[in-house]
C-alpha cells in the first residue's frame, strides 16, 4: 500500500503540472507536440525512456485487487509501458493521427481530465479522501 500512495503522489503532482503548464500554455504546446512529430530522433528517445520507466513501474506496481485507487495506478503503469512500446511499433502515422485528434477535438477535454485526475491522486495519496 506504501508503493500505492507514493505513485498517487507522482502521478497526482505530475498530472496536476502538466494539466496547469498545457491550459497556461496551450499554443506552445501545441507547437511542441507537431514538432515532436516531425523529429524521429527525438520521439525515439523518448520512447526509450518512457519504455524503461514503464517497465520500472509495471514491476513495482502491478496489483489489480487492491481496490479502485490501486487499480488505477496499475492502469497508469501499464499504460506508459504501453506507450514506451508503442513509440517502437507503431508507424508515424499513427501518431499522426493521434496528436491531430489530441490537438483538435479533444484538446481542452483531456487537459481538464488530466487535471482533474491529478488532484484525486494527490487526495488520495495525501490521505484526504
Amino acid at each position: 500500500m506504501e508503493i500505492t500512495l507514493l505513485l498517487a503522489k507522482m502521478f497526482g503532482a505530475y498530472f496536476v503540472i502538466m494539466g496547469l503548464a498545457i491550459f497556461m500554455r496551450k499554443q506552445e504546446w501545441k507547437q511542441f507536440f507537431h514538432e515532436f512529430m516531425d523529429n524521429k530522433h527525438v520521439s525515439f528517445v523518448l520512447g526509450f525512456f518512457v519504455l524503461i520507466l514503464g517497465m520500472i513501474l509495471v514491476s513495482m506496481h502491478n496489483v489489480w485487487d487492491g481496490g479502485f485507487n490501486a487499480t488505477l495506478i496499475t492502469v497508469f503503469s501499464w499504460t506508459a509501458l504501453l506507450k514506451g512500446v508503442s513509440f517502437f511499433l507503431l508507424p508515424k502515422t499513427i501518431f499522426s493521427k493521434w496528436i491531430k485528434f489530441f490537438l483538435n477535438k479533444g484538446f481542452n477535454s483531456w487537459v481538464v481530465g488530466v487535471f482533474v485526475v491529478g488532484l484525486y491522486l494527490l487526495m488520495f495519496g495525501y490521505g484526504v479522501i
